[in-house]
């Protein structure tokens, strides 16, 4: 299984979030703000359906925004600073994790959710578990509750 993450695939992944970043502040925000003043311009606003999906679509892009400035901050993390251990499970800390209703133990590496893959043994910081052990340090117990079971997970290890 590959645990590891290939810079490439992180560097692909930021290039990826950076140009819908500038597409959006370039492109997309200005046009949505033009297109709210121009039908801010025809009077009565109360009963202008155009002027009110301009301002829902304006606001739909900054909340869009604002997502992408916050995952790309989270990339620029996963670079070789990220793992030096902290010994506090966080993005780039590889974990060992017993699960205590199946009696297995599972080694993962903790990354931001675009590159959470299973199959390659990549927790996502966004799924039950990963938010669970998020800020945790070896030794701890976490409740775990998903939509079709719950169970207790102890950290085992953190690096």
């Amino acid at each position: 299984m590959n645990k590891e993450i290939n810079l490439t695939e992180i560097e692909d992944e930021k290039n990826k979030v950076q140009g819908r970043i500038s597409e959006l502040i370039n492109i997309i925000l200005p046009s949505y703000r033009a297109e709210k003043s121009k039908h801010a311009e025809q009077g009565d606003l109360s009963e202008n359906i155009e002027y009110t999906n301009a301002i829902a679509n304006l606001q739909k892009a900054e909340i869009e925004l604002l997502s992408l400035q916050h995952k790309l901050e989270a990339l620029n993390n996963m670079g070789l600073d990220s793992y030096i251990s902290t010994g506090y499970v966080g993005i780039g800390s590889t974990v060992d994790i017993y699960r205590q209703d199946t009696g297995e133990t599972l080694h993962f590496l903790v990354v931001v959710p675009e590159l959470g893959d299973a199959s390659k043994s990549r927790l996502s910081v966004d799924s039950k578990l990963g938010s669970a052990i998020l800020g945790k340090e070896a030794g701890e117990v976490v409740w775990v509750r998903t939509s079709s079971r719950q169970y207790y997970a102890t950290i085992m290890a953190v690096a």
